[in-house]
């Protein structure tokens, strides 16, 4: 947090001693340990090595650098130096005056007969002169610092954050991100605001709505009440650089300025905003009723000590914008770590818990303004939806809304790492972005969002195919180390056909095909269509009944040869029944002898194809199949293994994923050469690839398949 201690003291008083007994050494700047950064230990006039004062000003102007991140950042810092006099902190108090610090000071008590005694016995390279000490001493007992260093005994007057005890009201009300939403704002209060109750606002009280003109007004009028308590959120940012004269890089912030200074002066309108700005928290913790509660912006993970964590942690959060925050708070205040707070935040829309509250639900934007409210005989989330909002800027921010009744999918559909698209059959397609695999963000979300189908009003899911499932290695779960532990046993080993995925339901009435992210389009249309040549009256009446009695999805393989070949050579078109999945969001550990059911009720009653398995019952025979046909295995994509408990991994062998490489390699060749630019052998990672390369350049036409290209370079 925003905390700044010093300790003033001669050298051999024992600051260093300090700060290791204190488990204060990682947050501490020392000016001797930057001058020895500088400068080696130089040789003094009696013949020992010293640290060297001869870059002094670079050595402080450095400290005051790294003063200036740390303080940027909120970080609770400890200086040690001797701090002889006010000139010697000047700087602190400038910066700690521009970042709102609250600045502390120790005084490391020592007579000058101790510190001479305790400076012989330090390590040669540090000790001091004894006229260094003795003008040092001197100095301090004539010099008071600034009153703006509040003076401490013991270090756990600023490492035990203060608690409110919020007893005296009738109710606490927490309120979600404001952006600039006063109408919905005002309900959210009945109006006005009751004295009974104590208000605490988790911040971003501007930007993307269209009434903060409104919320400038409320905030004016209200910043001072005593049951009012404003926190500092993410956008509170723009108006920190307004009143420090920097530049305004953010359009939302520039829109809510213009809004407002329609009406008032742009000077007084700083001034304002300043008053507010120094009355907001960085959080607040407070105690009602028996329980204890943390009220940051952005959301926690733990509660460790309070001043120890950075205040842009509490602002903008810990992890990514997407992490499922609440869930790991959860888990850690299971294991005893969160100090028995139950923790209330805003900023990124995740799914609550039991003890870690998201208040977020993007009013700006027609979503709602969520209060969570706290009285003696009850907890709850009232929700206030925002009618007042514009569609302009909706699309400007590049913000939709999904407003599906199904909580958990609702979240699903406004994560940001998650792409949504209108289907035919008044449905939404939902799958996880480019950047999620890129980056590997993987979360309740995005593992969810793949190729799921679900209806606009209700959320409820209309078809869907699997929860996203790795390779090995690809993620910890899939681990080998981790698999050899987990694991349970038997485990059934399919194999992986080489095609895409269709995926089949029934929709009002009639089958409706669809690839991972469309029921329209040239994959589904392809699916449907191999679908009705290939398989028989029959058995389609039959799978269908299944499909609508059940509530369930069909997954297939869809193998196209000559319009869509992949890298495994295939005679025909087929479709490969994989699996049937219940439409619902969350399956159960069952869900695969389920599917074996009605798959083996299938393989008795229709023609169906489907992919050959087999079961393994150790861990010893897994691995050496793996193993074996990992490096000799040309004849499919892979396996796909599924453990008793229904967990899946899949494992791809190497003909395929060197053949797959190929075929990057030969779309890179036909871009270059296509625009006419070199092609890069750097590309290729061995001789094999290299020989490959120039068998393109001798045969490639542009139009064979990576299939046929790799038999002919073969031969």
């Amino acid at each position: 947090m925003r905390t700044l201690l010093i300790l003033r003291g001669c050298m051999g008083s024992g600051k260093s001693t300090f700060i290791k007994e204190n488990g204060l050494t990682d947050y501490t700047l020392s000016a001797d340990d930057i001058r020895l950064m500088f400068h080696s230990p130089k040789m003094n006039e009696e013949g020992d090595m010293t640290i060297s004062a001869r870059s002094d000003k670079m050595v402080w102007d450095t400290l005051h650098t790294m003063l200036d991140n740390r303080m940027r950042n909120g970080d609770f810092t400890v200086i040690d130096a001797t701090h002889k006099s006010s000139k010697a902190v000047s700087k602190y108090v400038e910066l700690a005056d521009k970042y709102r610090y609250n600045c502390y000071q120790h005084n490391v008590e020592a007579t000058l007969d101790e510190c001479l005694k305790r400076n012989l016995l330090r390590d040669p390279v540090r000790r001091v002169p004894d006229i260094d000490i003795r003008r040092a001493y001197n100095m301090l007992q004539e010099n008071k610092l600034s009153n703006r260093f509040k003076e401490v005994n013991d270090v756990d007057d600023i490492l035990n954050y203060y608690i409110t005890d919020a007893s005296a009201y009738k109710e606490v009300k927490i309120i979600g991100d404001v952006h600039g939403c006063h109408t919905c704002l005002l309900e959210a209060i009945g109006g006005s605001l009751n004295p009974d109750v104590l208000y605490v606002f988790v911040g971003d009280y501007f930007d993307r709505g269209i009434e903060n003109k409104e919320v400038y007004e409320f905030l004016l009028s209200h910043y001072n009440d005593e049951n009012v308590v404003l926190l500092e959120g993410n956008h509170e940012k723009h108006i920190w650089r307004l009143i420090n004269g920097e530049e305004i890089t953010s359009e939302y912030f520039k829109m809510t300025l213009d809004e407002i200074t329609k009406v008032y002066p742009l000077e007084q309108v700083r001034k304002e905003l300043k008053k507010i700005y120094y009355r907001m928290r960085q959080c607040f913790a407070f105690t009602y009723c028996g329980k204890k509660y943390l009220v940051t912006h952005g959301g926690l993970t733990s509660v460790p000590n309070l001043t120890t964590i950075p205040t842009n942690d509490m602002i903008k959060g810990v992890g990514g914008y997407d992490m499922e925050v609440d869930k790991i708070y959860e888990d850690n205040y299971l294991l005893g770590k969160c100090q028995d707070f139950i923790q209330i935040h805003g900023h990124r829309n995740t799914l609550s818990t039991d003890h870690s509250i998201c208040l977020e639900d993007c009013v700006e934007f027609g979503g709602n303004l969520k209060v969570f409210s706290i009285t003696p005989e009850y907890t709850s989330i009232l929700k206030y939806e925002n009618k007042v909002f514009s569609i302009d800027n909706m699309n400007a921010f590049q913000q939709v809304v999904y407003k599906v009744d199904d909580p958990e999918v609702k979240k699903i559909m406004n994560s940001r790492l998650v792409n949504v698209k209108g289907c035919k059959h008044n449905m939404y397609s939902i799958n996880f972005n480019r950047n999620v695999f890129i980056g590997k963000k993987w979360n309740f979300a995005t593992i969810k969002a793949r190729g799921l189908f679900v209806d606009k009003n209700t959320g409820e899911v209309k078809m869907r195919s699997y929860d996203k499932f790795f390779n090995i290695d690809e993620h910890k779960t899939t681990k080998r180390k981790k698999l050899e532990e987990t694991l349970k046993f038997p485990v059934k080993v399919t194999i992986k056909e080489n095609g895409y995925l269709g995926i089949m339901s029934v929709v009002d009435n009639q089958l409706v095909f669809a690839s991972k992210t469309t029921d329209s389009g040239p994959f589904a249309e392809r699916f449907e269509r191999i679908f009705n040549e290939t398989v028989s009256k029959h058995d389609k009446d039959l799978l269908k009944n299944i499909l609508k009695k059940e509530n369930a999805s069909a997954v297939f393989e869809v193998i196209s040869p000559t319009e869509d070949p992949h890298i495994i050579r295939y005679d025909k078109e087929e479709v490969v029944l994989l699996d049937i999945i219940h439409n619902v969001l969350n399956l159960g550990e069952n869900y695969t002898e389920e599917s074996d059911k009605f798959k083996n009720f299938l393989r008795e009653n229709t023609s169906f194809r489907m992919p050959d398995e087999f079961v393994i019952n150790t861990n010893d025979e897994l691995w050496e199949y793996l193993r074996t046909n990992i490096e000799t295995n040309n004849t499919v994509e892979g396996v796909v293994v599924t453990d008793a408990t229904g967990f899946k991994f899949k494992v791809k062998f190497n003909y395929y994923l060197m053949v797959k490489n190929l075929r990057r390699i030969t779309q890179i060749f036909r871009k270059c050469k296509r625009d006419g630019t070199p092609f890069n052998e750097k590309i290729c990672r061995n001789d094999m690839e290299k020989n490959f390369v120039n068998f393109l350049e001798k045969e490639d036409d542009g139009e064979m398949s990576i299939i046929d290209l790799y038999d002919k370079f073969k031969k």
